[in-house]
């Protein structure tokens, strides 16, 4: 085919050419073959440690999201709890508002009791004041009148003791007269 030096050597060297082309072509495929096969080795490589890294992270993410429920549970539990303390804390508190009151009724009471408890004991001392006083005007109208009937008893005595030796004076006159007239 090819009809003159020039172009044979042109269609020579174009096979040669095409000879090392295709050794180089080959080589050229073997080289990418062993690159994919890099790649591809690479790529497993990867993909097996983003699949550990997953398993890890999927592994992770289920003991974050256990901890996470227990925490939530935690956390509602706490929360009813808390609403029970508030409510206890509220009676509580209800409860001391009330017995404050009734401690405050109670210490005015007292102070009333203690006001009518005073009265009384002045009402008392003076009560017995008064029967003391009195006490002393008995004992003095006693003393007077046991003054005076010891006085009357006293004059009475006299008067007896006179009338008695009135009488003794006159037995003894009769009992001379009688003497003198048995004589």
């Amino acid at each position: 085919m090819c009809f003159s030096a020039p172009l044979f050597h042109i269609c020579f060297v174009t096979m040669q050419e095409a000879v090392d082309l295709e050794a180089q072509l080959a080589c050229k495929e073997r080289e990418w073959k062993e690159l994919q096969a890099l790649r591809i080795r690479q790529l497993e490589t990867a993909l097996n440690e983003a699949t550990s890294e997953l398993s890890t992270q999927r592994e992770r993410f289920l003991r974050l999201r256990d901890d996470f429920k227990y925490n939530l549970r935690v956390l509602e539990e706490r929360d009813r709890e808390l609403e029970r303390y508030d409510a206890l804390a509220a009676r509580a508190q209800t409860e001391e508002s009330a017995r404050r009151e009734e401690i405050s009724e109670l210490r005015i009471e007292i102070a009333k009791l203690q006001d009518a408890l005073e009265e009384q004991r002045k009402a008392k001392e003076d009560a017995e004041m008064q029967y003391q006083k009195r006490g002393v005007e008995h004992r003095v109208k006693l003393e007077k009148v046991q003054s005076m009937m010891e006085n009357e008893i006293q004059k009475l005595r006299e008067e007896n003791k006179k009338v008695k030796r009135d009488l003794q004076q006159r037995i003894r006159e009769s009992d001379g007269e009688l003497a003198l007239q048995k004589q």
